[in-house]
């Protein structure tokens, strides 16, 4: 069992902890290196549908939208930190950032928040994924936003196998397979099509 603590006056920018991880709010100053490291690589950007970050000034357009706007108040994301004793580089006290999770959207019926996650490849495989979404999970629903909804979804295509085992893991159930179920865009040909996705719901553990 991984041992989650949420946040304390001690643990300074974090807003959660495990075994081997930390959140901490996602932001330009701290984190856009870490940022572009992941979503310049091709294995992340695939299931996106958008080109990978060219250079660091790609990157900071793109982190733009990951935080609140008026349009979207809703929207959270935190930086995923492994702790400097499980990092396998030297990344100082702080530890080393090697993804990113949060809220990007809402479902369809605005009744649930949608949960988006993304790791640096190098580190996938070691179960920092599942160890991070548990967390998001259990920080989600013992913390109050103006925007909190009752439960998280999360989409995933047939062939995205990886994330599935994340989200089994974590505690999501899958549902049924929905045909139609999101409008993509080449980022080469801005040709538009459907894709297929699996959806994922958490529910909060009942209050004792």
């Amino acid at each position: 069992m991984i041992d989650i603590r949420l946040k304390s006056e001690n643990m300074a920018t974090h807003v959660a902890e495990s075994e081997r991880l930390y959140l901490e709010p996602l932001a330009v100053d701290r984190h856009l290196e870490g940022f572009h490291a992941l979503n310049s690589d091709e294995r992340v950007s695939r299931w996106s549908y958008r080109l990978p970050t060219k250079d660091l000034e790609a990157a900071r357009k793109l982190i733009t939208i990951r935080f609140p706007s008026a349009e979207k108040p809703f929207i959270e994301n935190y930086a995923i930190i492994l702790k400097s004793e499980n990092s396998k580089e030297t990344a100082g006290e702080e530890g080393e950032m090697i993804g990113v999770i949060g809220i990007p959207r809402l479902s369809y019926d605005g009744l649930a928040a949608e949960v988006g996650y993304g790791l640096i490849p190098e580190f996938w495989g070691e179960g920092y994924a599942s160890e991070a979404l548990k967390m998001f999970a259990k920080y989600y629903f013992n913390s109050k936003r103006e925007f909190q909804k009752d439960h998280l979804v999360a989409e995933t295509e047939p062939k995205n196998a990886p994330s599935q085992r994340v989200l089994e893991k974590a505690g999501f159930i899958r549902g049924e397979l929905v045909r139609d179920a999101f409008e993509v865009e080449d980022p080469l040909t801005g040709e538009k099509s459907m894709r297929a996705a699996f959806h994922w719901k958490f529910d909060p553990p009942p209050v004792q």
